[in-house]
């Protein structure tokens, strides 16, 4: 790692991608999903091959599902939840949670989207599953 006169900025900044695939990494209950504008994936986390079945290598550079609604929302709001089934690699299918983001460069330019998915498979089938905005809705009053 290059080191600089100045306190090592160039090693922090290298320290700090380490950070972020780390805590990318270790999302391994959530699929996080990053794609550029266009739809392509960018990122594939540990999570999103465990819950849906393909390898970061896989999907890398293929398109991800994304519904127009979802990025519309996403842009107009800057966030989009969503509940509904997901196909799986092996045919399967999950029930997930998820929420769609607007990925912000410094200077606001928009790179892509980030997708969080959570498997909600068996509180779904159990009838268990609160829609999000009603979930979010009682978190917050119950907040202030």
């Amino acid at each position: 790692m290059k080191q600089t006169p100045h306190g090592g900025a160039s090693a922090r900044a290298g320290g700090d991608q380490d950070r972020y695939r780390a805590i990318f990494d270790s999302a391994v209950d959530f699929a996080v999903i990053a794609t550029d504008v266009d739809g392509l994936v960018t990122g594939w986390n540990t999570g999103a091959a465990r819950l849906l079945g393909w390898s970061a290598e896989e999907m890398r550079g293929k398109p991800a599902d994304r519904p127009r609604e979802e990025i519309r929302q996403a842009l107009d709001a800057g966030r989009a939840s969503d509940e509904r089934w997901h196909l799986r690699r092996d045919g399967s299918r999950l029930w997930a949670s998820g929420a769609m983001m607007p990925l912000r460069g410094p200077d606001d330019a928009l790179p892509g989207y980030l997708k969080i998915l959570r498997d909600r498979t068996a509180e779904h089938e159990a009838g268990t599953v609160r829609p999000l905005d009603d979930a979010l809705r009682a978190r917050h009053t119950r907040n202030g």
